[in-house]
């Protein structure tokens, strides 16, 4: 599987292929879902109440795919797990250092693909391979926080501007790389500090369109399998 990086920073700007083991895959187009959420995990502010959600399902005319679920986003079956990261970043904290331990290859290749191309956030970076136990997955990390100002040291706070170019960023390798569905978190709202009311509405703006079912994991629960509702 090769790594792909796309960033929406400059018009025009080419998507770059990167490092990677395992050979690349073509996977069918999922069928199209309604939005359903647990009543106890929808929040105020939800994804379905926003107007850029209901704005992106009119002008793609059919029903949005965003489903808000608690679990274990380890355990997911989605075709590709995204999260926030940092330019550099050491993968050290909350689901970044869950998914280095899982896939210690990843977090290799992460930084090599940081030295030989020195990312800007609001960049998008997937990754395939083979996790510690034998399994595959791809992970999609995208560049919401701000570089440490120094080396080594811890990253920076994510940004809405950075948040909405990696998302822009997510929608276009998932459209290239065929993905058929996708699971994250609250992005950028744990050590990003974002608040989330702000961040649902660029998720719903740039991945409801997508066709795919996208999973939001809204509550970690270690262990528990969520109703993802994939085939």
């Amino acid at each position: 599987m090769a790594a792909i990086v796309a960033s929406l920073r400059g018009p025009g700007e080419p998507v770059g292929r990167g490092g990677g083991a395992g050979g690349r895959r073509r996977l069918r187009t999922g069928s199209h879902f309604l939005i359903q959420r647990k009543a106890r995990t929808a929040p105020p502010g939800n994804l379905g109440a926003t107007a850029p959600h209901r704005r992106n399902e009119e002008a793609n005319g059919g029903p949005q795919v965003i489903r808000e679920v608690e679990g274990d986003i380890l355990l997911s079956r989605a075709d590709a797990i995204a999260h926030g990261v940092a330019p550099f970043d050491h993968f050290a904290s909350g689901l970044a250092l869950a998914l280095r331990e899982r896939f210690p290859g990843m977090a290799r290749d992460f930084r090599h693909y940081c030295q030989e191309a020195a990312p800007k956030p609001g960049a998008a970076w997937i990754w395939g391979g083979a996790d510690r136990d034998g399994g595959s997955a791809r992970i999609v990390n995208l560049l919401t926080q701000e570089p440490s100002k120094v080396t080594g040291g811890l990253p920076g706070k994510a940004t809405l501007a950075n948040v909405n170019h990696a998302l822009k960023a997510l929608a276009r390798i998932a459209a290239e790389e065929k993905l058929t569905s996708i699971a994250l978190p609250r992005l950028a709202t744990g050590v990003g500090g974002l608040q989330w009311s702000d961040v649902a509405p660029l998720i719903a703006t740039h991945l409801g369109g997508l066709g795919i079912p996208v999973i939001v994991y809204t509550t970690y629960r270690k262990g528990l399998h969520a109703d993802e509702q994939l085939a």
